[in-house]
C-alpha cells in the first residue's frame, strides 16, 4: 500500500491524472482485500491517511482565513461583513487540493466498510477467562484460535502504560509461545494454562484469557489484530 500516503498526494503537483489513477488502483486493491475479509494493515493505513488529510484541509482553511481579503458587502441579517479572498491560484497547489477533496469521501467510505467487517468480527469473538482471575492482570497469557487452519496460538501478553504529551496510552505487547493443532488433540484452555504454568514458573499466577470463534477468517490480517484490540479494551476497562 505504498501509494496510499501523503507523498502520493503531493505527486499530483507534477501529474494529477497519473496520481489519481494510482490512488484509484490502490482503492480497488483494498476493495479486493476487504472482500477476502483481510482488514490489516489496510484499515489502519486508511484511518491514518484520512486523519492526516483532514488535518491538512483544516490547516488550509485556517491559512486561507488569514490571507489577504477584500470586503465585498454586508450581511444585514447577521450583521457580518462579507469578504472575498485574494488568494492567487497556483495550478500545482490546486491539483493537490483537488485530489485531496476528491479522495476524502472515498476514504471515508472505505473506512466505514472496514469498520463494518471489524465490528462483525469483534461481535463473533468471545473472550473468556481461564481459571481464576488474579488482581494483577498486566501480564499473562491469551489463546487465540485460527479456525481456518484448525489451530490455536498461545501468546504471552504484557500491558504497559506510557505518556505522550499530556495524554496516557496503553499498549499491549504479545510474544508468540507456540501453536496447538486443535484438529488432532483437543485440549481445554484450562489444560493449556496448566502446561504453561509448568513451563514458565516466573508467572506463578497469571491472568489467562481464551478467545473462541467459528469465523473462518484470515488469522494474521483479521482475527489476531481484532482479538488483540478487544483484549486491550478489556484490560483497560
Amino acid at each position: 500500500m505504498a501509494a496510499l500516503n501523503l507523498e502520493a498526494f503531493c505527486a499530483a503537483a507534477r501529474d494529477a491524472e497519473a496520481t489519481r489513477y494510482r490512488i484509484m488502483h490502490e482503492f480497488k486493491r483494498i476493495d479486493e482485500q476487504f472482500a477476502r475479509s483481510r482488514l490489516y494493515p489496510h484499515l489502519a493505513v486508511l484511518i491514518d491517511l484520512y486523519g492526516n488529510l483532514n488535518a491538512i484541509v483544516s490547516s488550509e482553511n485556517a491559512v486561507r482565513d488569514m490571507m489577504s481579503k477584500t470586503m465585498k458587502g454586508v450581511d444585514l441579517e447577521t450583521r457580518r461583513l462579507l469578504y472575498e479572498f485574494d488568494e492567487p491560484e497556483n495550478s500545482h497547489i490546486a491539483n493537490v487540493r483537488s485530489l485531496i477533496h476528491w479522495a476524502m469521501p472515498i476514504l471515508k467510505q472505505k473506512i466505514d466498510e472496514g469498520r463494518t467487517i471489524y465490528e462483525f468480527v469483534e461481535r463473533n469473538l468471545t473472550l473468556n477467562v481461564v481459571g481464576l482471575l488474579p488482581r494483577y492482570q498486566a501480564e499473562g497469557y491469551v489463546f487465540v484460535p485460527d479456525a481456518r487452519e484448525q489451530r490455536c496460538h498461545l501468546l504471552r501478553y504484557e500491558l504497559s502504560l506510557y505518556t505522550s504529551s499530556d495524554e496516557h496510552y496503553r499498549q499491549l505487547k504479545t510474544v508468540f509461545i507456540r501453536t496447538v493443532q486443535t484438529s488432532r488433540v483437543l485440549r481445554s484452555p484450562g489444560a493449556l494454562k496448566l502446561e504453561l504454568l509448568r513451563e514458565y514458573p516466573d508467572l506463578p499466577n497469571p491472568a489467562t484469557y481464551s478467545f473462541a470463534t467459528e469465523l473462518d477468517f484470515p488469522f494474521v490480517e483479521t482475527i489476531y489484530p481484532v482479538a488483540k484490540r478487544k483484549l486491550l479494551q478489556n484490560l483497560a476497562a
